[in-house]
């Protein structure tokens, strides 16, 4: 992909991306957030609301986190490819998975996550430990489910061999534990395999999705 092209197509995403937050009505998730939560999208949404008092100021931060997302994004993938078409490709396909385009017309905790996560891998990856520590410590308080990343990070760690991140991402996991903020573990057994199947396959596009499964096909068999 021509980067001319890629420029146009950003300019669109962000013009199509601002007129949705501008019109789309107030979600129920939106609205609990803002009238019953105190967490941190919560916050974002009143902080937006006091600047701007319409859908726009709502949603403003959640906008600035997804370009974020899609920046960090960028240079992950200038590292991984050669050519910087490919990376402007490869970024273009990114900012139409539908998670990514909810993600950022929507108030929700998820593109606060992302660009977290991404900016950890690109320090990661760039031996800048000294940061990545603070970064998991804002993991740690903004979402729950960051038990995961911790975990993964754990696994990475020891089958890498690497100390450092093994010994944080251990304490993180274990703080987790200790103050119960992880994943509860409880009730009947019942499988959702199918709606967890058809969720994943709508936020990361099904042919992105099943394109995944069959790189993995190709690579493992």
């Amino acid at each position: 992909m021509k980067k001319q092209h890629f420029l146009i197509a950003t300019f669109l995403y962000a013009v199509a991306v601002l007129y949705l937050v501008s019109t789309a009505p107030i979600s129920p998730h939106e609205a609990k957030y803002f009238y019953t939560s105190h967490d941190i999208v919560a916050k974002f949404m009143h902080w937006g609301d006091s600047i701007i008092a319409n859908l726009f100021g709502l949603r403003m931060f959640f906008v600035v986190f997804g370009f974020i997302s899609i920046l960090f994004f960028y240079e992950f993938s200038r590292r991984y490819f050669p050519k910087r078409e490919d990376a402007y490709l490869a970024t273009f396909i990114f900012m139409l998975l539908p998670g990514i385009v909810t993600g950022s017309a929507l108030a929700n905790v998820a593109i606060i996550v992302l660009p977290l996560v991404l900016l950890f891998v690109l320090l990661y990856e760039k031996d800048h430990f000294i940061l990545l520590p603070f970064i998991m410590l804002a993991l740690f308080f903004i979402h729950e489910a960051s038990i995961i990343f911790f975990i993964a990070l754990l696994l990475y760690g020891i089958i890498h061999k690497d100390k450092k991140l093994s010994i944080f991402s251990a304490a993180f996991l274990f703080a987790f534990i200790y103050l119960t903020k992880g994943i509860e573990i409880g009730g009947r057994p019942s499988g959702h395999f199918v709606e967890i199947f058809g969720l994943y396959a709508a936020v990361f596009s099904p042919l992105v999705f099943f394109y995944f499964f069959y790189t993995m096909y190709r690579i493992f068999l």
